[in-house]
């Protein structure tokens, strides 16, 4: 108990301490949406991330698709799926940074090499979200799980060759028409899943955010394809 109240009484002081140095510098929008990534960042070292998922489900002949697979997340849930058995293909933006991620995976689960596999996606253009599922579909006989993990958050401003905010495009255009164009693949293997990997935080900030009001609008993915 006393530990508890200890963490409990760290954390109301960083949150403090911190919207006061926020509020001094930026606009009450920018300081409340500096205020979540704090206060997640907080919960999370605090509590969630004290507990780990401890599943054994064998994932042998399953093939799973995560996007951003090559750092944080999906890094991790790739690592876990290719201990299971799975077979893991990574879409990344970045092709360098792809192949690093997945000599390490190879090195830290010792999985098969046609188990693992890397393709180029790039969710900010149309172009090559097209061009990546056409790809897919020609050449992988399943998909049993649609990971939607990548994403941008408080990053430079500019507009994309589509017309859009980049983290508009990110966060939310780019998966919804990555699915769709992925949905005959998914059917046939049912059952099948798509994972939308988003954040709570929009439920308490302003829809103006553009970074928040496209991870609300990707968390109403989930409803409409229930």
């Amino acid at each position: 108990t006393h530990k508890l109240f200890n963490q409990y009484r760290k954390s109301i002081f960083i949150l403090t301490g911190t919207s006061m140095l926020y509020s001094l510098t930026y606009s009450l929008e920018q300081t409340n949406a500096l205020l979540s990534v704090t206060t997640a960042w907080l919960f999370n070292k605090l509590w969630i991330n004290q507990k780990l998922c401890t599943s054994s489900q064998s994932m042998q002949g399953k093939t799973v698709l995560i996007t951003g697979g090559n750092s944080g997340i999906g890094y991790e849930t790739a690592k876990d799926l290719l201990r299971r058995g799975a077979r893991v293909i990574i879409a990344c933006r970045n092709m360098d940074k792809g192949r690093q991620a997945v000599q390490k995976l190879y090195s830290e689960t010792k999985c098969q090499e046609n188990n693992l596999r890397l393709m180029k996606c790039d969710l900010c253009s149309f172009e090559s979200i097209r061009k990546f599922a056409n790809l897919y579909n020609n050449e992988e006989e399943r998909l049993d799980v649609l990971m939607c993990n990548a994403g941008l958050s408080w990053s430079p401003y500019f507009i994309t060759k589509d017309g859009f905010n980049s983290v508009m495009q990110a966060n939310y255009l780019g998966h919804f028409l990555l699915t769709n164009l992925l949905r005959d693949t998914l059917r046939q293997s049912r059952p099948s899943r798509i994972v939308n990997v988003s954040s709570r935080a929009h439920r308490s900030l302003y829809e103006s955010n553009i970074q928040i009001y496209s991870k609300q609008l990707f968390s109403s993915i989930n409803k409409g394809y229930r």
